[in-house]
C-alpha cells in the first residue's frame, strides 16, 4: 500500500474521531459544578448544587429590555416545573451594577436565584460576550443540551426541558 493512501485511510479513521470529541467537548458546561455561586440574597452556593435535575442558566441584565421581558417567562417556568427538580438560574453580567441587580431582584420578587458574576468567571467559563439574554440549558450532569440567544421561545424550551426532564 502507498504511503499516500496510508495517510488517507489514516485521516478518514482519525478526522470523524476528533470531530465527536470536538463537538462533545462544545456540549459540556465548563466547569459549572466547581463554579461558586454569589446570590443577591448574600447565600453562596457551588454549581452542583443546583444540578439535582435540568438547569435553565440565564445570562441577562438589567440594562436588557429584552431580559427584562422575558423575566415573567422565566419565572414561569421556574413555578411550572420546579417540582421535578427543574430549576432557573439568573446570572448578571458582570458589568451590571450589582445594587441594580439586587433592586431589581427584590422589587420583582424573582422566584429563582439570581447570581451576581462580579468576577467574569462564570461568564467566561460559557464563552459569553456583551450580548443579552443568553439561556443555557443544562442536564443534571452539567451538560450544556442548548443554548439560545435573544428573547426565550417558551414553547420550544418546554419541550426541551420535557424532554431532559423524561431522561432523568
Amino acid at each position: 500500500m502507498s504511503r499516500g493512501r496510508r495517510a488517507l485511510i489514516a485521516l478518514l479513521v482519525v478526522l470523524p474521531l476528533l470531530v465527536a470529541w470536538a463537538g462533545w467537548q462544545q456540549t459540556r458546561a465548563p466547569q459549572f459544578a466547581d463554579s461558586r455561586l454569589v446570590l443577591v440574597d448574600g447565600r453562596k452556593l457551588v454549581g452542583r448544587d443546583m444540578l439535582d435535575g435540568p438547569l435553565l442558566v440565564n445570562f441577562w441584565a438589567t440594562t436588557c429590555p429584552v431580559c427584562i421581558a422575558e423575566m415573567p417567562d422565566l419565572a414561569e417556568l421556574h413555578r411550572a416545573y420546579q417540582p421535578n427538580r427543574f430549576k432557573v438560574l439568573a446570572i448578571a453580567m458582570p458589568y451590571d451594577p450589582p445594587d441594580q441587580v439586587v433592586d431589581f431582584t427584590r422589587r420583582n420578587q424573582l422566584p429563582f436565584p439570581v447570581s451576581l458574576d462580579l468576577d467574569s468567571q462564570l461568564s467566561l467559563s460559557f464563552g459569553m460576550g456583551r450580548v443579552t439574554p443568553v439561556s443555557i440549558l443544562l442536564d443534571r450532569h452539567g451538560n450544556e443540551r442548548w443554548r439560545h440567544t435573544g428573547r426565550l421561545p417558551v414553547a420550544e424550551a418546554r419541550a426541551r426541558i420535557e424532554n431532559l426532564l423524561e431522561e432523568s
